[in-house]
């Protein structure tokens, strides 16, 4: 009985490790992530030609309640005005290397071309894929990807 406990033991323990962030692996680059400030630039472009920006509450972390302000922008002469997407706006999240199922986000329209999230829940560290779509009732119309290190 107990080289089972033992066996068992080790194959939890192992099984742990399996989803847990190698520490060879370098800390995510915070420099990349836009915190607190107004729209700066066309950080995620639609086929359409519409910009989308991710402005986070603060750097996101695993072990805490995130938020963000999802910015839907059109490029003008001097720099970036707001504009209504056109579409109803759908967020998701997915690790996709841990083949973990997509989180559907709740998002809050707050004003023309500003929608909020504010319960972003980061599982675990890794590699994370927030997707942000417009659809058209169920179908889907266009979709950009902001990948993103936790």
């Amino acid at each position: 009985m107990h080289d089972f406990s033992v066996k068992v033991f080790l194959l939890l323990a192992l099984l742990m490790q399996a989803c847990a962030r190698p520490n060879y692996v370098p800390p995510p680059d915070d420099s990349q992530i836009n915190v607190g400030q107004k729209p700066v630039s066309c950080a995620l472009k639609f086929a359409s030609g519409l910009c989308a920006e991710i402005v986070w509450d603060a750097v996101p972390r695993e072990d805490k309640i995130n938020a963000f302000t999802l910015n839907f922008l059109q490029a003008e002469q001097n720099g970036f005005k707001k504009v209504d997407p056109g579409f109803a706006v759908s967020v998701f999240m997915d690790m996709p290397e841990m083949n973990h199922p997509a989180s559907i986000l709740k998002i809050e329209r707050i004003e023309t071309g500003i929608f909020r999230l504010n319960s972003v829940i980061f599982t675990m560290p890794g590699d994370w894929e927030i997707k942000i779509q417009l659809r058209e009732a169920d179908q889907l119309k266009d979709q950009v990807i902001e990948k993103i290190s936790i």
